[in-house]
């Protein structure tokens, strides 16, 4: 004797006819009649065809019998399948225009200096594992192989003067030119503390940046459990975007990651995060892009607490833009991204005629872009009087420095000017006999980052 069993899907829908005369049934199968001869043996001899025209399954078992579905199920059947067949076409030809978008369509950038291509402040750290020294003959070693976060304070010819948390205040390093490079070192883990780096990028926590060709390294100096490095940027021009999509993007250990930010959020009392990125690159790095209460947004990349020190990833790039879909990145020209970044922080070398003169006072109005507050001033150095690419007086005739002058430094009441008060008793000068210069090694800087 011969059975022959019926295989069903969830729902009751018969998938197989079999016997076992050829297979053994599972403990699932459904027992549809027992006997002897052929219709036990070749099912298919039977004539039982489980498909309809268009290869819908017609059978189903219910109450223990195998009957045929209803006309009503099976199109309901139809219906589905379609609907289903519609969405796996649209979801390929969303990934198809997708993939073309991230190829060929460059949405605008919100992000300023996006690259790290603009650096007006010029920072310098010593190379990690270089040889620091008391002397500027490099005669007498102070550490033979120093760690990340060495600040380089002044260059001068020769030799760099380092700023170190490591040696006292009364101490001075130095470090050869060779061993040092372009980047910045933060050595407090304030929180509220911002360090701006490179133009619009900022540090928090403790932590370095160094200047690559392709991006930048940027490296946590804490403890484990310690504390956290933050590399941030924000972007304030921000009144039209809220409530609307956003991505953001990171290119970060040469793989690029982004995440959405979904219609209607507003800004909220305090900051909240609209969107994380985690995980990159099997690092356990965090990104986020964060709304302020005070009408702005910020791109936070974390070196976390948990993390070791020296941990370490390359950033190439970011990108904010309008929508849901990550659009190709192109590099902005720098002199593009240099006229926004002045809008926030310029640094001026100048060389001005003086236009104000008293018997122990010389005024010399200097111009600077327009910027988006009035900004704080300040001398980059304190080459003064020292250098003839310092801050100093020039004869007009000569060009040779005249010693003796303090300089300060005011908002004029001329828009988009300072005024640079140049004081000496008794100068005898005039505004034909000389010049005011502010050269490379001390340059007027002009900060409306934190306004």
């Amino acid at each position: 004797m011969n059975q022959v069993y019926a295989r069903t899907r969830e729902d009751g829908v018969v998938t197989y006819i079999f016997s076992d005369m050829f297979e053994n049934p599972k403990k699932t199968d459904i027992l549809l009649k027992s006997g002897d001869g052929e219709e036990f043996i070749h099912i298919a001899e039977g004539g039982v065809n489980l498909y309809t025209y268009d290869n819908l399954l017609q059978y189903k078992i219910e109450n223990g019998e195998m009957i045929k579905r209803s006309t009503e199920e099976l199109e309901r059947e139809r219906v589905n399948l379609l609907q289903k067949q519609l969405e796996q076409e649209k979801e390929k030809n969303y990934q198809a225009v997708t993939t073309v978008l991230r190829q060929t369509v460059c949405n605008p950038n919100l992000v300023i200096n996006p690259n790290f291509s603009v650096n007006q402040r010029d920072g310098y750290v010593v190379k990690e594992g270089a040889t620091v020294y008391f002397d500027t003959e490099f005669t007498q070693a102070a550490n033979t192989s120093v760690p990340a976060g060495y600040k380089v304070e002044e260059i001068h010819k020769d030799y760099a003067t380092l700023k170190t948390k490591k040696a006292p205040v009364e101490s001075i390093l130095y470090a050869k030119i060779e061993d040092i490079e372009k980047g910045y070192a933060k050595d407090s883990s304030s929180w509220s503390e911002k360090q701006y780096t490179f133009d619009r990028w900022f540090l928090r926590g403790y932590a370095t940046l160094i200047d690559k060709e392709n991006g930048i390294l940027f490296q946590k100096l804490s403890e484990e459990n310690q504390g956290y490095a933050l590399l941030g940027t924000i972007i304030d021009d921000v009144k039209d975007l809220k409530g609307k999509a956003l991505t953001v993007t990171l290119c970060i250990n040469n793989t690029i990651v982004s995440a959405t930010v979904e219609e209607g959020w507003s800004f909220e009392e305090g900051e909240h995060t609209l969107t994380y990125i985690q995980g990159f690159d099997n690092f356990r790095g965090i990104a986020s892009l964060i709304a302020n209460g005070a009408g702005y947004l910020e791109i936070r990349i974390y070196l976390a607490n948990g993390l070791p020190i020296n941990t370490s990833c390359m950033v190439h790039w970011a990108k904010l833009e309008l929508g849901k879909i990550a659009t190709k990145f192109e590099p902005p020209e720098r002199v593009t991204e240099l006229v926004k970044c002045n809008y926030y922080y310029q640094e001026i070398e100048t060389i001005s005629n003086v236009h104000i003169v008293t018997k122990d006072k010389m005024i010399a109005f200097v111009p600077y872009a327009s910027m988006r507050t009035v900004p704080s001033l300040s001398f980059k150095t304190n080459y003064f009087n020292t250098y003839n690419d310092g801050v100093c007086v020039t004869d007009a005739t000569t060009g040779n420095r005249i010693e003796g002058f303090t300089f300060k430094l005011n908002n004029s009441k001329n828009i988009d000017c300072i005024s640079v008060n140049i004081e000496k008793a008794n100068h005898s000068l005039d505004k034909t006999t000389c010049f005011f210069m502010a050269g490379r090694r001390n340059k007027i800087c002009l900060s409306a980052e934190n306004k």
